[in-house]
């Protein structure tokens, strides 16, 4: 959606020592109608949206006509910035609301009437403001929370989504705003917190943000340095990125910069928080992290859906997989998904689960990013039970269900649940790290448990890659301690072209990994887990041509259709390959990175003699290669 900001005037009822005005008065005759001709060639260049800010836009007499001409222009939101004090007054908000404003972006200072007070250095102004806010929500209009950061307001902000909960509920989304220095702050050295202390802050309100399941975002006018959030992909995912620019009078790189991965999408830091407080201490990036670059060449697809059955399932319809929400708490070296792409409504997400339900799909899978993420997973979970859905499905990394004292699992136990997917591509912290960039290997095992103690069924994704290759049986011999319950799914790394990935470094050729595989397989079988492969995210079986006695034995044959899946390929070698039936050919962007030269056709004698010599047991069993 497209947005132009209209500053109405340029003075407020507050004095908040961090915001800079322009002294401005308002709009008088001539000033309304430019303003207004302004909106109309916005609006005929295909703006939708439109921000009222000052100042206080409340303040302005005309407002509401303001409100009312912008929306016969056809502006389909229109959006206040406001501290709210005059909202409860005089029937302001439900003047507005009937004149066509949407949204509010209401300024929230602290929790405490106290903190609230001494940052709009006014006396009573927090309580007014809460009423204004309570107006607004009363009158119809959408608001979302936001808090400056400054100094004193870093004391409270942990404690603003608890807050939020219990005394604003129909607030959903916060928006946090680090502040700059201004010509009202020199002078001033309270408002303008350290780097380090903003953040713990921005971690602090990310995690808390979650635990209370309100939709966070950061803005980044200021352009904080990437590294402040490094290793808290939630947190960078929140990161709102603004247009680059050069920055070269108002932020600083440091040497150890030049060698960051982020380095050309990282503005540096703050010259105001330098002079203010000294260099703060930088913590380059090893990769860029991936949720602050889009790089797909195509839209990414939302809603998914496939006819590929499983064997010895009772799935007789189309599965559908719901991307719920688009940011991740991790940020895994293989994956695919872009977090920047725009996200479903709710309104779509429910929409998708009826046309589901209406279509006959016997599975819908919820996936992200990292769906744990949304606040309405469960109501989605629940719905879909309600609509007849028979599985209801998340994919997840388990890291919030294992991080809540077990309230979500409880959740989504309760709506009707009945599996999730989790990934889990290390047991070892350091491994877990470099491949996820987040997290723990236990917190995602505590997650699994809780899961599998509100019985529903849990299987676990390990994406093999270079960086978990030789560390596969040791996965496969923890699963069996702390959670044999589970079953196992062994995936290849999907290469998708479009994203920043250094695919080279990251995937492994696909008989390059088989060996491994087997190892990890014969650990599973020894400890009766039970597993399998991922169909098309697995590998083509002419990888398996030297083990073909482990191919049969571990039962790890698809049917396909002996046409090549979408995104793949069969390659020259693949005419006349015994083993046709059961490949979805090559993917094309695996091609384009590794050739084709090691897949070989298999002939007919070898592969029918290890048939011959297999007796599959079922998926779990030790099979012959003990």
């Amino acid at each position: 959606m497209k947005t132009t900001t209209l500053r109405v005037n340029g003075v407020c009822n507050a004095a908040c020592g961090f915001c800079e005005l322009s002294g401005a008065a308002g709009l008088d005759d001539g000033a309304f109608e430019q303003a207004l001709g302004r909106l109309q060639a916005d609006r005929e260049s295909g703006v939708t949206e439109l921000r009222l800010s000052g100042g206080e836009p409340l303040l302005e007499p005309r407002l509401p006509e303001l409100v009312a001409r912008a929306r016969r222009m056809g502006f389909a939101r229109v959006t206040l910035e406001t501290n709210g004090i005059l909202a409860a007054g005089d029937g302001l908000a439900a003047r507005l609301a009937d004149a066509g404003v949407t949204d509010a972006l209401w300024a929230l200072n602290g929790v405490s009437e106290a903190a609230g007070d001494r940052a709009f250095a006014v006396a009573g102004a927090h309580v007014q403001a809460l009423e204004g806010a309570r107006a607004l929500i009363a009158a119809g209009i959408a608001v979302t929370a936001r808090t400056p950061l400054s100094r004193p307001a870093l004391e409270e902000v942990a404690q603003v989504p608890g807050w939020l909960r219990a005394t604003l509920p129909e607030v959903q989304q916060w928006w946090l705003r680090p502040i700059t220095r201004s010509p009202r702050a020199e002078g001033d050295p309270v408002l303008l917190p350290s780097l380090e202390a903003l953040e713990g802050a921005l971690r602090a309100a990310a995690r808390e943000a979650r635990l209370h399941d309100l939709a966070l975002h950061i803005e980044d006018e200021l352009g904080l340095p990437l590294c402040l959030l490094k290793g808290d992909a939630h947190a960078l995912g929140s990161l709102g990125r603004h247009p680059r620019r050069d920055r070269g009078r108002t932020h600083r790189h440091l040497d150890p910069c030049d060698g960051c991965a982020a380095r050309s999408e990282c503005p540096g830091q703050p010259e105001a928080y330098i002079e203010q407080h000294g260099v703060w201490a930088v913590r380059p990036f090893e990769r860029a992290p991936r949720a602050l670059v889009a790089r797909r060449s195509r839209p990414e697809e939302l809603v998914v859906y496939d006819r590929t059955f499983e064997a010895g399932t009772a799935l007789s319809g189309p599965q559908v997989t719901i991307r719920v929400v688009m940011p991740c708490n991790q940020d895994c070296t293989f994956c695919f998904v872009d977090r920047t792409s725009p996200g479903l409504s709710d309104a779509a997400v429910f929409s998708a689960i009826d046309e589901a339900a209406g279509r006959g799909a016997s599975r819908v899978s919820f996936s992200g990013g990292e769906p744990t993420l949304h606040r309405r997973l469960a109501d989605f979970v629940a719905h879909a039970t309600e609509r007849g859905l028979g599985e209801r499905e998340i994919q997840t990394n388990a890291l919030l269900l294992g991080s809540d004292g077990g309230a979500l699992a409880d959740r989504l136990a309760e709506a009707g649940l009945t599996q999730a997917v989790v990934s889990l591509h290390a047991v070892d912290p350091e491994r877990y790290l470099r491949i996820t960039g987040a997290g723990t290997p236990e917190t995602a095992l505590l997650g699994i448990r809780r899961l599998l103690d509100r019985g529903i069924r849990v299987e676990l994704n390990v994406v093999h890659n270079r960086d978990n290759l030789d560390h596969l049986s040791a996965v496969m011999a923890t699963v069996a301690a702390r959670v044999p319950e589970a079953r196992v799914l062994l995936s290849v790394t999907y290469i998708v072209d479009g994203l920043p990935r250094d695919w080279e470094q990251v995937a492994v050729r696909y008989t390059d990994a088989v060996p491994h595989l087997v190892s990890a397989m014969r650990t599973a079988a020894r400890h009766g887990l039970t597993y399998r492969m991922a169909g098309r995210c697995g590998t083509p079986p002419c990888a398996w041509r030297d083990d073909l006695d482990a191919l049969f034995s571990f039962a790890l044959l698809d049917v396909a259709s002996e046409e090549a899946d979408r995104g793949h390929r069969y390659v020259e070698a693949c005419d006349g390959c015994a083993a046709k039936a059961h490949c979805y050919g090559v993917n094309l962007a695996y091609l384009e990175h590794f050739g084709e030269a090691e897949f070989q056709a298999i002939a007919a004698d070898p592969w029918h003699a290890a048939a011959a010599r297999a007796t599959p047991a079922p998926l779990g069993d030790e099979g012959a290669l003990r």
